[in-house]
């Protein structure tokens, strides 16, 4: 599924980028995972940092592929 910056509401991208510090991408993939309400996997700090102030379940990459080997 493709998503839009205008799908997800400029204000509150930027927002997100000035409270924390983090870049406008960044702050898009915490955004779109907060309107989606599904957690984030990555392995860039920023992401990791700052997702969980916003209440999104977040997984580094070696976390992830821990659970799916776990799980098959």
């Amino acid at each position: 599924m493709v998503h839009f910056m205008d799908e997800l509401g400029i204000g509150s991208v930027v927002e997100i980028a000035l409270t924390n510090n983090i870049t406008v991408y960044d702050a898009s993939y915490i955004e779109l995972a907060r309107k989606l309400k599904l957690p984030i996997t990555s392995n860039d700090t920023d992401i990791l940092e700052t997702a969980p102030k916003y209440h999104i379940q977040v997984f580094n990459l070696d976390q992830f592929l821990n659970t799916i080997q776990t799980n098959i």
